[in-house]
Formats: structure tokens, C-alpha cells, sequence
């Protein structure tokens, strides 16, 4: 049975209904092709840890109902790795933020060099990133 996971930002309690996203409702129907009979799904975040539950969704919307607490949520992390880094072109950028996370850092410090010619990308896609990376490596945060 295939396990997915997704994170959630609203507060995670147990029998609270919560909508889930338009994006993430996407990516459950249509990417995952998801089925509540062959796999099953968590929601997590940092501060109320990990829950499995129940998905009901139909065209439009999917929600999940919290009903048992895998996971608790970080107090404080033991170690707080940081990554200062100097912004590089756009394809690697992203590669960068994904392995980063992937690999347990807490903190990324974007910094300017002296021959720093670069933007990050929006904050939005930076977001996304991150939080795709939380998703497929069992990272709470």
C-alpha cells in the first residue's frame, strides 16, 4: 500500500475537518491518482506533528479528517544546521533549496557577493520547493 504525505499549514487536531488546497487537491486526483482504498495519507506540519486520517473528495475539493497522531511535532530541533549560499542560475537554484532540506538543513541565508548578478526566484515557487522537499523526506519542518 503506497503512502503519501502532504503539509499542511492550518492547525491539526484530531476529528477537525480541514479543505484541503486547490493545488494539493490537484496533485492527490490527478498526479497521484490517489485512492482511498490503495493508499493511504498524512498531513503534517512542525508544530502539531504528523496525523493519519480519513480523505473524502469529489471533483472540487478533498478534505481530511485527522484521526490518529503518528508523529509529534518539534519542540526544538537538536541541531540547527545553517546554509549560506551565494544565488547561482535558476535551474540549480531550485536543486540547491530541495537538497538542502532533503538533507536536514533548518535554515537557507541567501547572500550577496561581490559578483553576485542574480534573483531568487519568487518567494511563492520558493515555498513550493521547500515544501515538496519536507514531503518526500519525512521531514516534519
Amino acid at each position: 500500500m503506497r503512502h503519501y504525505r502532504l503539509y499542511c499549514k492550518t492547525d491539526l487536531m484530531n476529528g477537525k475537518q480541514i479543505i484541503l488546497a486547490d493545488r494539493q487537491h490537484h496533485h492527490l486526483i490527478n498526479v497521484l491518482r490517489f485512492k482511498p482504498q490503495q493508499q493511504t495519507l498524512s498531513l503534517f506540519n512542525e508544530t502539531d506533528g504528523e496525523w493519519h486520517g480519513i480523505v473524502t473528495f469529489n471533483k472540487k475539493h478533498s478534505s481530511f479528517t485527522p484521526q490518529q497522531q503518528i508523529r509529534a511535532g518539534l519542540v526544538t530541533p537538536a541541531l540547527h544546521p545553517i546554509l549560506y549560499f551565494a544565488p547561482i542560475r535558476a535551474g540549480r537554484i531550485e536543486l540547491l533549496l530541495e537538497k538542502s532540506v532533503e538533507l536536514g538543513v533548518a535554515q537557507l541565508c541567501p547572500i550577496r557577493t561581490e559578483y553576485t548578478q542574480f534573483q531568487l526566484p519568487k518567494i511563492d515557487r520558493i515555498n513550493r520547493i521547500l515544501q515538496e522537499a519536507a514531503q518526500q523526506s519525512d521531514r516534519l519542518s
